[in-house]
């Protein structure tokens, strides 16, 4: 049985003693008050003292047992002279109830009677045995004090205790056990599966009291049904006129309303207020189980014997509902549990999924990053390779062109003096004169020298630009003039300038400031101009292809500015007056694999690739500003200095 006993000072336990006490001595006092009730020997065929006890022990527990032995002892030696037979039977009495609590703390008996299990342990277990036990030793007893045999009078004894057991003790039990829970704050006329103390507490379903009007307005609906049927049915002279039907089983519609509504607290107070009114009615000569009215004792224990048949019924059926409620109830947690649970792990999976997705996206980067990586480092290996190989002939070819101007200067020389000294020149000499032209060659050879010369150094400075570029021999972060790696680029993409789908040149407008030098990855730094200016080299082809339909002439042009931020940071913008994007398109530039050129003419990685570059890689920023018809802009920051 859950220990539910209440905790209390000396005081205390002496009150409940003397409480107990008067109120066993007030229930036997009642059955004096019935009218041609027949006592023989104290034998009744009701004893609400008995259902008294066992409630009070259930409650209070054994230590309560005193006050059962009081009560009962000054009762009998107030109504009987014998002090023995008062002696004897509150021993005996107390016994009974010592019984029947022991009994239901061994089947784990609840108070609420919320339980299949508590139910039948009161109705099969604790009642019949404990009034067995309790009426044997009484009969015995009595027997040897008067002298003469009570055994005809034991079945009487023994039906009255059972009915007293099923009728009293279960409205005992759970409107105390209500008035407990209301102590602690959570008594209202609502079900609940909470109990105050989950260790200790059996998970039941108790009626329980909240200010609620439609509820409180059932409830008085139906309190006063109970008491206007039960009187119909046992006090009133209408019950007599229609004796032909069953009035008696008027009052089981109102056990089944409450077992469905108010629980075990209203199911045992309609049993107890059933018995109530049928005893009355029964002492005024009324009702349907009047046998004899000069013996009413036969005819309570035939109403007594209807009302606990109508008691079990009501428990049992509440009984059935409230386990029905809390398995509903349980089932809906477990569904609510799965459903959260479900939950969890379907967002666990998504979160999983997502990871995996990232996981495999940046996995894509890598790759890419790695093959982009390796296709520059060859780009840089081979441009280095072929500059080298240049440089030495071209500078082979530009240092000699210094001395074949000196010799052929000198030549020419000579050959003006000879026409000075000898001026008559054979007629040989003079036809062959006349066949180089010797005028056209002193004045055009020196202008061939001078082109050569200048070619020589445009190839250099083409060498020279190519080896910027790559910056083979500076894949470490270093200090570099970021002007020198835009020049360079510009200059490897001059054919693409000059060569393209525009009906003119395209324009590039250089508006550098005096920035400082800047620590960064000069290689992929210049990659990344590489592909910012080629990709505005094809937003203006795309936009020249465009206007040649609609015969609109706009000069293809790219700014390239450079400024310096707070000392701090350097900004480049690159401009064009392309096409544009519209917005979906610049949400997504920066996207691996993300393209809007043609199949084959890209791959959609250079933006992606520039990105990681200025942010990851320099802890700066790669900015898209953009209108449709009117152009983009490019602009990148980067920190003069790496953290």
């Amino acid at each position: 049985m859950p220990n539910i006993q209440i905790q209390m000072r000396s005081w205390q336990y002496f009150a409940a003693i003397g409480l107990v006490a008067v109120i066993h001595f007030g229930a036997a006092y009642s059955i004096t008050l019935i009218p041609n009730l027949k006592l023989e020997w104290e034998i009744v065929p009701i004893w609400p003292p008995t259902g008294v006890n066992v409630a009070a022990l259930v409650l209070l527990g054994s230590r309560i047992l005193p006050g059962i032995a009081l009560g009962h002892f000054f009762f009998y030696l107030c109504f009987s002279t014998k002090w023995t037979v008062a002696a004897a039977t509150a021993f005996i009495i107390m016994l009974q109830a010592w019984v029947a609590a022991k009994l239901l703390k061994r089947i784990g008996f609840h108070p609420a009677l919320n339980r299949m299990r508590d139910v039948l342990g009161l109705v099969i277990v604790a009642a019949p045995l404990s009034s067995f036990v309790g009426n044997s030793i009484a009969i015995v007893s009595l027997s040897l004090l008067s002298g003469s045999s009570l055994w005809s009078k034991w079945w009487s004894w023994y039906l009255g205790d059972i009915i007293a057991i099923l009728i009293v003790t279960p409205v005992l039990l759970t409107w105390c056990h209500s008035i407990l829970d209301f102590r602690f704050g959570i008594l209202d006329w609502r079900l609940s599966n909470q109990c105050k103390n989950s260790e200790t507490h059996q998970q039941t379903h108790n009626l329980k009291f909240k200010v609620s009007s439609p509820k409180l307005i059932e409830f008085a609906v139906w309190m006063t049904l109970l008491f206007g049927v039960n009187w119909i049915v046992f006090c009133s002279k209408t019950s007599l006129e229609i004796a032909n039907y069953p009035l008696e089983y008027l009052p089981f519609t109102l056990v089944i309303w409450s077992a469905f509504r108010f629980g075990q607290t209203g199911t045992s107070l309609s049993a107890f207020v059933g018995c109530t009114i049928g005893i009355f009615g029964i002492s005024r000569g009324n009702g349907p189980f009047l046998i004899m009215e000069s013996n009413i004792n036969s005819s309570i224990l035939y109403l007594q014997a209807f009302i606990a048949v109508e008691a079990i019924t009501g428990l049992i059926l509440t009984a059935t509902v409230n386990e029905r409620q809390q398995s509903e109830h349980k089932f809906r947690e477990l569904a609510q549990t799965l459903e959260i649970k479900v939950q969890k792990r379907t967002l666990e999976l998504e979160q999983k999924n997502q990871e995996m997705a990232n996981y495999l996206r940046k996995l894509q980067e890598t790759q890419q990053q790695l093959i982009q990586s390796e296709k520059m480092s060859s780009l840089g290996q081979l441009v280095a390779g072929i500059a080298h190989e240049i440089n030495n002939p071209v500078n082979f070819i530009h240092g000699n062109l210094t001395h074949i101007n000196n010799y052929t200067q000198d030549l020419l020389e000579a050959i003006a003096l000879y026409q000075d000294e000898y001026p008559q020149a054979s007629a040989t000499i003079q036809d062959r004169l006349e066949e180089i032209d010797l005028y056209f060659l002193q004045e055009d050879i020196a202008k061939i020298l001078s082109s050569m010369k200048a070619g020589t150094e445009r190839i250099r400075q083409i060498v020279l630009s190519l080896r910027n570029f790559s910056r083979l021999d500076e894949a470490e972060m270093k200090f570099v003039d970021i002007h020198e790696g835009i020049k360079s680029t510009l200059l490897i993409l001059q054919h693409r300038f000059q060569n393209n789908a525009c009906n003119s040149p395209i324009q590039v407008s250089e508006q550098y400031n005096e920035l400082p030098a800047v620590e960064c990855y000069a290689s992929e730094m210049n990659q990344v101009f590489m592909n910012i200016i080629n990709n505005a080299i094809d937003a203006l082809e795309d936009l020249e292809r465009r206007r040649i339909r609609t015969l609109e002439f706009i000069e293809p042009t790219i700014w390239i500015r450079t400024s310096l931020i707070n000392n701090e940071r350097v900004k480049i913008e690159i401009t064009d007056n392309g096409i544009g994007m519209t917005p979906e398109v610049q949400s997504r530039i920066f996207d691996p694999f993300f393209t809007t050129k043609e199949v084959g003419k890209g791959t959609g990685l250079g933006l992606s690739v520039s990105y990681q570059i200025v942010v990851e890689k320099h802890q700066g920023y790669l900015k898209c500003r953009s209108e449709v018809g009117t152009g983009t802009t490019l602009q990148i920051e980067i920190p003069i200095r790496q953290q």
